[in-house]
């Protein structure tokens, strides 16, 4: 199974899976590194490294979810990725979190990582118009 590890600006991530397992209960080889005031972008990448040690799994590969395009969560993810061959994608939301759980069985961490990006942008919804369009039909 591949391996998750969420990443973010302080209580995000863990925020962030906390949420996913209220929903789709517990779950294995995920976890969550938060980006604190006090860590500096090199004992962010020891915790982020130390993480991906407990989540790994063997051949399934890692995915590397991120708060925030050009943070220095998704730099430190990027440049692990870069190295490693992990899949990174940012932009983390709970549907994206999701989606990716509830598919972790039989796809590949590049596969999971094109589920995520759907997802993420498809649980942006504009509620009100989505709501005006549902009364059209």
């Amino acid at each position: 199974m591949t391996g998750i590890v969420v990443l973010g600006h302080g209580r995000f991530a863990g925020g962030l899976v906390d949420a996913a397992q209220m929903i789709a209960g517990r779950q294995k080889g995920i976890a969550a590194v938060e980006l604190s005031p006090q860590d500096t972008p090199e004992s962010f990448k020891d915790k982020v490294e130390a993480a991906i040690a407990g989540v790994a799994s063997g051949e399934d590969g890692i995915l590397l979810l991120c708060d925030l395009l050009g943070g220095t969560p998704m730099n430190v993810a990027a440049f692990l990725a870069e190295r490693h061959g992990y899949q990174c994608v940012a932009g983390a939301n709970l549907p994206l979190i999701l989606e990716v759980l509830m598919n972790r069985v039989g796809n590949s961490a590049r596969d999971l990582a094109a589920i995520a990006v759907n997802a993420g942008h498809a649980g942006v919804v504009d509620v009100r118009l989505r709501l005006t369009e549902q009364q059209v039909e």
